[in-house]
């Protein structure tokens, strides 16, 4: 990269993207391929940013996990960690860690999102709008039992 005639090393640079946010490691390396640099220096800069410990690819996977399991399910984190470098393997490490507790995450979403789940289309909206999210179906349909449970036994 260079400015005003400068030119900066391929850690320079990782260090000038990590200022605007957490990156994975491919991340990182796919940005500085872009900007030119070579494999070797990519390497270097990527083992020393390890070393002083400014990129971590299972922190950033269990601070991603953390911060969007309330919206996201298993499946579609760990196919969007996979696009960023983070393998299964990790990721399902993190999860263990992460104690994501899906059923509870899909009844939150029910209640503040649809008032009426007993209702057909409403049901089937919402269900395919968890299986876009990534959640599992048995889960879903856990969740949809136990809240019209719960409204059958408070209406009762």
């Amino acid at each position: 990269m260079k400015k005003q005639g400068r030119t900066y090393s391929a850690f320079d640079t990782a260090v000038y993207y990590l200022t605007f946010k957490d990156r994975t490691k491919k991340e990182l390396a796919d940005k500085l391929t872009d900007k030119g640099y070579s494999s070797a220096d990519i390497d270097n800069a990527i083992n020393r940013l390890e070393l002083y410990g400014y990129i971590n690819d299972e922190n950033y996977a269990l601070s991603y996990i953390k911060g969007n399991m309330k919206r996201k399910g298993v499946k579609l984190m760990a196919m969007e960690l996979e696009r960023k470098g983070i393998d299964r393997e990790t990721f399902y490490q993190q999860i263990e860690r992460s104690d994501i507790d899906e059923l509870s995450a899909i009844e939150d979403i029910l209640k503040k999102r649809y008032s009426d789940i007993s209702d057909d289309t409403t049901r089937r909206k919402a269900y395919a709008y968890f299986m876009r999210k990534g959640y599992k179906s048995d889960d879903i349909n856990r969740a949809f039992s136990r809240l019209i449970k719960q409204k059958e036994d408070f209406d009762t």
